[in-house]
């Protein structure tokens, strides 16, 4: 089975690359760099490597021919924004379907499907729209929170000021995932399609609030991390969904994720937090605002 994996450079379409391969699967990785080291890693593992952009459907179709799946993957960051992501990702299968794809894999967002008034959610929710209407059969992942969404540089600096970077209510909790528990559960999508086709499945690891994020955080950064519940300057253009966040929220079934699902295993925010090179992080990042 050929597989093209879009993104395959990044945090979520790079492990599913790997796990792919490691699977026996022949993956051809999209990427917007071919040099970058996350793509000669790729290309050493035995992967195709191939430039493709988002915003050019004829290579993105030449980049598509001959794979019989195809992970789509479009992003508001970056320094594009919601509309973008939207354009880039029905681009991105359109293609797929016209270069002969048979099964699409779209990366979404828990709680896109019931949202309004959030850019973020909204965006990918026309995704899913436009999905429904093609002629191939599809299905859609949609992770809560990323973990690893901590790293953004603007999320680093309310971390080293102190601060919990996701503003809630004192006893509303926030679902939260690593990108690699999404990245294995795509890759088990892709490999399952007569069970997947035609779902789409809304996922989290874990279940924390801010006081119980803000404890773990501050044993893991040996340093005090407090709660907040107002929008810091900084994540202002993403007040819309930190406001979603607070009144709704995700609600992913996380019991039923890991009691079907085991081989995911489902990190808790505190063994992912445990497990990441905060010093390394710390140092390099350089705040920068996020993108509307």
């Amino acid at each position: 089975m050929d597989v093209m994996v879009a993104g395959a450079s990044g945090r979520l379409g790079g492990p599913l690359a790997h796990r792919l391969i490691d699977h026996g699967y022949r993956v051809r990785a999209l990427t917007r760099d071919p040099g970058s080291a996350a793509a000669g890693r790729l290309r050493r593992r035995g992967a195709q490597v191939v430039a493709g952009d988002l915003d050019d459907p004829v290579s993105l179709r030449v980049a598509a021919a001959g794979a019989d799946a195809v992970f789509v993957l479009s992003t508001p960051h970056h320094g594009t924004g919601p509309e973008t992501e939207t354009r880039q990702a029905i681009t991105l299968a359109d293609a797929a379907v016209a270069a002969g794809a048979g099964f699409l894999v779209y990366a979404s967002a828990a709680g896109a499907a019931q949202a309004r008034g959030v850019p973020m959610l909204d965006s990918k929710r026309r995704v899913e729209e436009h999905l429904a209407a093609l002629s191939v059969p599809h299905a859609v992942i949609a992770p809560a929170y990323f973990m690893d969404n901590l790293f953004y540089p603007w999320n680093m600096a309310l971390l080293q000021a102190g601060h919990w970077p996701i503003p809630l209510p004192p006893g509303q909790p926030v679902q939260l995932i690593p990108a690699s528990d999404t990245a294995l559960f795509a890759a088990l999508v892709i490999e399952w399609p007569d069970e997947f086709a035609g779902r789409r499945i809304e996922l989290a690891s874990d279940e924390v609030t801010g006081p119980q994020a803000a404890r773990i955080l501050s044993e893991v950064l040996h340093r005090p991390i407090a709660p907040s519940q107002t929008v810091a300057g900084p994540l202002a253009p993403m007040a819309p969904f930190f406001r979603w966040l607070g009144e709704v929220g995700f609600h992913a079934d996380i019991q039923q994720l890991r009691t079907r699902y085991p081989e995911i295993g489902w990190q808790s925010l505190s063994a992912w937090a445990a497990a990441q090179d905060w010093p390394a992080r710390l140092e390099r990042e350089t705040p920068r605002a996020p993108s509307k």
